[in-house]
């Protein structure tokens, strides 16, 4: 299933899970980060997260996510880079950005395919 009006090949789901955001690395300076922020989940799907946090990350950056899916019994570890991010203009820093996901070793991502899919039954 394609969705043409925004390139998305994947159901987008409405969520709202509370999830941490580790730096690792930032394509703007070239270096490690190792930066850690809260941020929220506003939509997914299986290969991507749209999140809310109040610090920018460059685009290209390459993340860590941690990610307390339903309140469940422990976090879901992911691992991404940053697509896109977009400031939200307002009297606050407030910025949203794309995750792409990656299938990476030692991480859930099998397990997050597996509850989104699971969510949708």
């Amino acid at each position: 299933m394609e969705y043409s009006d925004n390139r998305r090949h994947h159901h987008r789901y409405d969520r709202h899970d509370r999830m941490f955001v580790q730096i690792l690395s930032m394509s703007e300076r070239g270096g490690v980060s190792d930066k850690t922020l809260c941020c929220y989940c506003c939509d997914a799907c299986v290969d991507g997260l749209k999140v809310e946090l109040e610090s920018e990350i460059p685009v290209d950056s390459m993340v860590d996510l941690w990610v307390d899916f339903d309140g469940g019994d422990h976090k879901l570890y992911l691992r991404g880079h940053v697509c896109w991010c977009y400031d939200m203009a307002g009297e606050d820093e407030h910025f949203q950005l794309g995750i792409e996901l990656e299938d990476a070793y030692a991480t859930d991502y099998e397990r997050w395919v597996g509850l989104l899919e699971k969510k949708s039954e």
